[in-house]
């Protein structure tokens, strides 16, 4: 590479289209330290990768490279020993939280008894599905997948709530709701519950994609 070519992918970025809705996106700014973005997609102040940003006017996960995973959670391998991953699949990372369930306890006349109760877990996004591992038991904790959401057959997600938000995710035959805790990436880049929907449909679109590849 030419020395003119080495100076021009660091001059500044100054603009990007966003994929989704076309408008550009201004004013781009490294989620570390807040300094400028180069052509090449490095931060001008920290040298940091921009790998993703949030286009603030469809409000869509702009991917800017493929490595975008690389610095996100992963699970323990616990977790990911009881999701028992398919064949080629790769987990991309993880939200830790809890849900409500509704469990049946025995009554003193012995009847079943409904009842909610939380159930603390992790919500674990691969690249073909999502999934529940609820944790049980205190100090002899144990691990098991609950639920199971292939990400084609997701419609919508939404969340919800002011002091506790929560995410809704809706399928044609079921709907999942979760209470998730926000964590920061190895970029340093605070990823809250507002990351999970763009997130998840930047899964989504990829798995789409690998079904019709595979269809021809």
């Amino acid at each position: 590479m030419s020395s003119e070519a080495e100076r021009l992918l660091t001059e500044p970025l100054e603009s990007i289209k966003c994929p989704k809705c076309s408008k550009e996106i201004r004013r781009i700014r490294c989620g570390k330290c807040r300094g400028k973005i180069t052509q090449d997609m490095k931060c001008s102040k920290c040298g940091s990768p921009i790998l993703y940003i949030n286009c603030p006017h469809c409000n869509k996960l702009t991917v800017l490279q493929s490595d975008i995973w690389e610095s996100c959670l992963k699970p323990i391998q616990e977790i990911t020993e009881a999701i028992s991953l398919e064949k080629g699949e790769k987990i991309l990372t993880i939200w830790n939280g809890n849900r409500k369930v509704q469990r049946k306890t025995a009554t003193k006349e012995g009847k079943g008894k409904k009842e909610k109760e939380i159930e603390l877990g992790g919500l674990c996004l691969t690249d073909r599905r999502l999934v529940w591992v609820a944790q049980r038991g205190v100090f002899g904790k144990s691990l098991r997948v609950r639920d199971v959401i292939p990400l084609e057959e997701i419609e919508t997600i939404t969340s919800g709530g002011i002091f506790r938000k929560h995410i809704s995710i809706k399928t044609g035959k079921s709907e999942y709701s979760f209470h998730l805790k926000s964590w920061i990436d190895e970029n340093k880049r605070w990823i809250d519950t507002n990351w999970f929907a763009p997130f998840v449909e930047a899964a989504i679109e990829n798995r789409k994609k690998d079904i019709e590849k595979k269809r021809g």
